[in-house]
């Protein structure tokens, strides 16, 4: 019982530490609101380290990852029939968010659904703690998803990542 409240406690500083850091790579890259995309950023710089090992493994890094959202980006704007200056859109980002209020956390679709995922990828509530590679897992399950295409671009598939993720979590249940 103890063990499972432990857990819990590190699952909700964990949460926090994820979901802040979410959103300030979500604001780097010009967005107001985090997408699953910018959880898994988020992911590389918690302290466990699982999801850098994973993204050690699968021979990326996160610049690798950066461009590749990037590419994706440009070319659903592209889709559309919108031109993108990377100059211009950079600069013009940090106004359009400064508008943006604080209160209830908000989030993109694809995150809102990526946390379900995460829940679930974890088990029995207190099993184990949250790992950064429970983020690159709960991802895998994504298939159309700016994040899934991106790693998709870079060659690596949702089986490999998730099969690269398992293997940095614990085994116990």
């Amino acid at each position: 019982m103890f063990k499972a409240i432990r857990n819990r406690l590190a699952d909700v500083r964990q949460l926090s530490r994820l979901c802040s850091e979410a959103e300030q790579q979500a604001r780097q890259l010009g967005q107001a609101r985090p997408g699953s995309e910018h959880f898994t950023l988020a992911a590389l710089a918690l302290p466990d380290g699982s999801a850098l090992r994973v993204f050690q493994q699968l021979g990326i890094d996160a610049a690798a990852y950066r461009a590749a959202l990037q590419s994706q980006h440009a070319e659903a704007l592209a889709a559309a029939g919108i031109a993108l200056d990377p100059a211009s859109a950079a600069a013009a980002a940090p106004q359009a968010l400064a508008g943006e209020a604080g209160g209830l956390y908000r989030a993109e679709a694809s995150a809102q659904v990526f946390m379900q995922r995460l829940a679930a990828a974890r088990g029995p509530m207190g099993s184990r703690r949250l790992h950064s590679a429970d983020v690159l897992l709960a991802v895998s399950q994504e298939s159309y998803s700016l994040a899934a295409r991106a790693f998709q671009q870079l060659g690596i598939s949702a089986q490999r990542l998730a099969t690269a993720a398992r293997a940095e979590l614990p085994q116990q249940a």
